[in-house]
């Protein structure tokens, strides 16, 4: 049985709180500078203390367009987002492991 996450927009809309059965699980957020966490700029998962990952990486022709890059990209990742929760809080998958084939 798939657990339903919802989510919740922080801030300026450029974050997300994924919410299952109450209570935050993960965040998703767009990072506009690459930085020692984040290698990229991006739509980032992360569940704290377990996991982060990038759902999409700003391709480099698209660095001079970053506010495009994150409007094209971002239903597309608050999807993946919730279905990778969803998954792994319902035990099809471990939430402990990031998935595999995104980075």
């Amino acid at each position: 049985m798939a657990v339903d996450v919802t989510e919740r927009a922080c801030g300026d809309r450029n974050a997300y709180e994924l919410i299952a059965d109450g209570t935050i699980v993960a965040s998703l957020a767009w990072v506009s500078l690459a930085t020692h966490a984040h290698r990229a700029p991006g739509w980032w998962l992360e569940v704290p203390g377990r996991w982060c990952i990038v759902l999409y990486e700003v391709p480099p022709d698209r660095l001079g367009d970053l506010d495009g890059a994150r409007r094209e990209s971002e239903s597309a990742c608050r999807f993946f987002a919730r279905e990778i929760l969803s998954d792994r809080i319902s035990g099809l998958s471990d939430l402990g492991e990031p998935p595999r084939g995104f980075c």
